[in-house]
């Protein structure tokens, strides 16, 4: 469902993804959509009270770790769990797949959902998906996996 603000907050009956991590308070945030000022705005305005996760969707992982990692921080720092659903294609470089999700443990992601839906299937082998997984577990990050 929509809110009057035009940003989507989803419930756990109502989630659209349906991912292993939706809780009864999500809120969905689209880096492709969005600039960095719109979703720093949007941070400050979710309520922890009635919204206990942040989630990154819709976003080159890798290109835009430096701005998730300061957006991930603002989202700790306000009291929210932290989560991204990545194509996983950033594991197509093992040293970048590392450093990656090393700082997004040092930022506090709480965790990372690898969406491998038939769509990304034909765009990348599988072993970037093994390389994202395997560093986040390195990492203490819980993967979970998305593909519906």
């Amino acid at each position: 469902m929509k809110n009057q603000s035009n940003e989507h907050h989803y419930d756990k009956n109502q989630c659209r993804l349906r991912c292993s991590s939706y809780c009864n308070r999500c809120r969905l945030i689209d880096l492709q959509t969005k600039s960095s000022d719109s979703i720093e705005k949007t941070l400050k305005k979710v309520d922890p009270a009635t919204t206990k996760w942040i989630t990154f969707i819709n976003g080159d992982t890798y290109q835009l770790r430096h701005e998730l990692v300061h957006h991930i921080k603002h989202a700790k720092m306000r009291g929210f769990f932290t989560h991204i659903i990545t194509d996983a294609l950033f594991g197509i470089f093992p040293g970048r797949a590392s450093s990656t999700i090393s700082s997004f443990r040092n930022s506090g992601l709480d965790k990372i959902t690898i969406s491998w839906r038939p769509y990304h299937k034909g765009m990348f082998p599988f072993d970037c998906v093994t390389t994202i997984f395997d560093e986040s577990k390195k990492a203490g990050i819980p993967v979970t996996f998305f593909d519906a």
